[in-house]
């Protein structure tokens, strides 16, 4: 099988960040947007940072990924991850954005412990462990709600 789906994740440091209104208008407009250019992927907030998955074409997530560093909802963002993979990781998600700091939060402790090895070292981890941090993240939210958006059967 051919390695045609580009995937990057990144950290980035939330600015401005008020709660659930907010992370809910970013979801919206990323599953619109995103669908739109055969997007797909998932977006955490941590409560003072965001870890993103963007797949799909390369171009369109490159270009993706520039608006988001020109954001001024992120600072210090780091690429953690850029690779060509077989497969999407998230074909039913436009966007699945969690807000790690409501709701039941115990379903994150994993992650949670992940990402403060992450950022005591400085977003400077191995390829397999941003691998399998990116599996641990898309295992929690999978049985959690989300809106089902355009699947993306054709790659």
């Amino acid at each position: 099988m051919a390695k045609n789906i580009y995937q990057i994740v990144y950290v980035s440091k939330a600015i401005g960040v008020e709660d659930g209104p907010y992370l809910e208008q970013i979801g919206n407009t990323s599953q619109r947007n995103n669908a739109a250019r055969n997007i797909s992927g998932f977006l955490l907030f941590t409560g003072t940072h965001y870890i993103q998955l963007l797949e799909g074409d390369k171009l369109e997530v490159e270009n993706l990924f520039q608006t988001i560093r020109a954001d001024e909802r992120h600072s210090q963002v780091s690429m953690i991850f850029a690779d060509l993979v077989d497969e999407r990781l998230c074909p039913e998600w436009a966007m699945k954005v969690e807000d790690m700091t409501k709701g039941d939060t115990s379903r994150f402790s994993s992650i949670e412990r992940f990402t403060r090895l992450f950022l005591a070292n400085q977003f400077s981890l191995p390829a397999e462990q941003v691998g399998e941090f990116v599996r641990r993240i898309r295992a929690q939210l999978a049985w959690a709600p989300f809106v089902r958006t355009q699947s993306h059967h054709s790659e």
